[in-house]
């Protein structure tokens, strides 16, 4: 029964603060709750992970709302990332970090090419409480070079908690959306934490050699 109260209390505080849509949604962790902090290795793969926050959560116990907070009111978050220079890469998968979470449900992480939308592939995990989440992207994307990519964390309907957040030095890389799971506004004022991995992809390169080496090593 306390617990059925605390949910409804928070939706309603929730769905208050909602009137506000052209805002970043907000929410304060719930009595009850106590906040995590980021720790810990991750499982996923990982050759280079690419992050524009600093690691360190700087506004435990409260955060940018992630998810259906009311009804159909909701909020996704995400962060553009771009690959290193000198090549494509292949975005093996994609984490976040949750001081605390409200409602437990499914999340699903999807990766997106900036310039070719249809680039995408999205992975689904089930979320119950704050940590660090992680997905690896069981038929991951290529990114050409030159090209940047969005990856987007959106929670299904009922499902609902924040995302922790650095704002010592904004990068401009975090964005949300009360529309569809897409990049939609840009924050400036704090980076998510939400990060990706990537690994070089793309054609492997062919030697070509010559008729006269090719005969001399049948020779040898």
């Amino acid at each position: 029964m306390k617990k059925t109260v605390l949910i409804l209390s928070t939706l309603l505080f929730a769905a208050g603060s909602a009137v506000t849509a052209l805002a970043e949604e907000r929410t304060t962790i719930p009595d009850g709750i106590n906040p995590v902090v980021p720790s810990g290795e991750g499982t996923v793969p990982c050759d280079t992970q690419l992050r524009y926050d600093d690691g360190s959560d700087d506004t435990p116990g409260s955060g940018p709302t992630l998810g259906y907070y009311s009804g159909n009111l909701h909020q996704f978050l995400g962060v553009v990332f771009t690959p290193p220079s000198g090549g494509d890469y292949e975005v093996q998968s994609a984490s976040w970090f949750s001081d605390f979470w409200v409602l437990p449900g499914v999340v699903d992480v999807t990766v997106s090419e900036m310039g070719d939308p249809s680039n995408s592939a999205t992975a689904s995990i089930t979320v119950n409480d704050g940590g660090t989440w992680e997905v690896a992207f069981d038929s991951p994307i290529c990114v050409p070079a030159g090209s940047d990519y969005v990856v987007m964390v959106c929670p299904r309907v009922g499902c609902f908690g924040v995302v922790g957040e650095d704002i010592s030095a904004p990068d401009g890389r975090s964005y949300w959306s009360a529309a569809d799971c897409g990049p939609v506004n840009q924050s400036t004022g704090n980076d998510y934490m939400i990060w990706s991995c990537v690994t070089p992809c793309g054609p492997t390169p062919v030697e070509h050699e010559s008729w006269g080496g090719v005969k001399s090593i049948y020779r040898n």
